[in-house]
């Protein structure tokens, strides 16, 4: 398990980053352990977009207490 943190000035993105943070640890991660377990010729021709994903489990959690509309803008941003 892994806790990552964002902090920085107020429009910055954070929010945004999150989204795309967890979209990327979700989805498109690629999990070199199993790279490393195939046949050396396999992994020559294997494309990036083919290479195993590690498809972790994402939290996201809101703590912006003075940007309410945060909370819906991560919900929002974990669903798609």
């Amino acid at each position: 398990p892994a806790v990552i943190l964002l902090a920085g000035l107020q429009g910055a993105g954070k929010t945004t980053a999150c989204g795309k943070l967890a979209l990327y640890l979700r989805e498109r991660e690629v999990d070199y352990d199993e790279v490393d377990k195939m046949p050396e010729e396999e992994v020559k021709n294997l494309l990036p977009s083919r290479m195993p994903k590690r498809q972790r489990k994402v939290l996201l959690a809101a703590a912006d207490v003075y940007r309410p509309a945060a909370i819906q803008q991560l919900q929002i941003l974990g669903e798609s």
